[in-house]
């Protein structure tokens, strides 16, 4: 990560942090990541692990625009703030 001029966390809907990080690497404004971890969830008496975000809400773009505008493609929508 150290190849980029610039950190930005953005404050996204919660559970579309995927969306939201994947729509963000695909427009190429940066590389974006949100942390994850498993989960253990009960499921119809059975233990089923899971992928879940850590930081629910969270997602860190990395690049190296100084002003970058995060709207004008899919998943825009869900960003509340920067």
């Amino acid at each position: 990560m150290c190849a980029y001029t610039y950190a930005r966390c953005l404050f996204c809907t919660t559970g579309k942090e995927e969306l939201v990080a994947r729509a963000i690497e695909e427009s190429g404004h940066g590389r974006a990541l949100f942390p994850q971890r498993m989960k253990k969830f009960l499921k119809k008496g059975a233990w089923e692990e899971r992928l879940t975000a850590l930081l629910p809400g969270y997602v860190f773009v990395y690049s190296d625009e100084e002003q970058t505008r995060f709207v004008d493609f899919p998943g825009a929508q869900y960003i509340i703030r920067i």
